[in-house]
């Protein structure tokens, strides 16, 4: 049975390898790393900036296997290892990470209701006012008993809800409805 892979950050430093041997080995190094890289097993690869040594994120099973991955290299008999499993938070990629955030974002032409009607901040304390003030009162106009929404809406504000508010003559119609809006 063949384990979960997880991940792994390697801080690496390099202790006694000298100029000249780390030059002499430096292309079969990078050779296998790049064979590493394209298998899968090294995922990020970062050189610290004093050039003392390397920072990766490698795939492996455990810390044996990590070892066993890294005896290949030329440079690992000088590798001073510690090595820190990671777990990864948000697997997504950018793709979906954008989409994510694309779907908050309102269409042209669009204001979020927060900032608009009986919850618009300049008339914010007024409007909860007299919301409380009508509940306090509930009493039903027998004309609008039996209407549904669509047609409350248009007898209480005295406007057609579907006019377009830009032309002001065209009809909106909801795109997301099960059922077309009655007129």
């Amino acid at each position: 049975k063949d384990k979960q892979k997880k991940k792994f950050m390697l801080n690496i430093k390099l202790e006694g390898l000298d100029n000249d041997t780390r030059m002499k080995l430096l292309p079969r190094e990078q050779e296998l790393v790049k064979e590493l890289e394209q298998n899968g097993s090294i995922v990020e690869t970062y050189i610290k900036l004093d050039l003392s040594g390397i920072f990766i994120v490698m795939m492996a099973n455990d810390s044996e296997d990590v070892h066993a991955k890294l005896t290949i290299l030329p440079y690992y008999p000088y590798m001073k290892i510690e090595i820190i499993p990671i777990r990864v938070l948000n697997n997504i990629n950018q793709y979906e990470f954008i989409r994510q955030v694309l779907k908050h974002v309102l269409p042209s032409g669009f204001s979020k209701i927060r900032y608009f009607g009986f919850m618009a901040l300049r008339y914010l304390q007024a409007n909860i006012e007299q919301c409380i003030a009508l509940l306090d009162k509930v009493t039903l106009l027998p004309e609008l008993v039996g209407l549904n929404a669509y047609e409350i809406n248009r007898q209480l504000f005295e406007k057609d809800p579907q006019k377009c508010t830009k032309c002001k003559h065209g009809k909106l119609y909801p795109i997301s409805a099960k059922e077309p809006v009655p007129t």
